[in-house]
């Protein structure tokens, strides 16, 4: 199964980034092997899993 979670947020995207990585890294795995994070603009991305 494919999911789209489209996020906007106040941070920049690296802090971003790093958020969802380390979300992954501890706990995501459970829930998704692998992701693709695709940046929209400065405060809004697409995570695909």
């Amino acid at each position: 199964m494919n999911t789209l979670i489209v996020s906007i947020f106040d941070c920049t995207s690296e802090d971003f980034d790093q958020f969802v990585a380390d979300f992954h890294e501890k706990e995501g795995q459970k829930y998704f092997e692998e992701y693709e994070l695709i940046r929209i603009n400065e405060h809004k991305s697409n995570l695909n899993t």
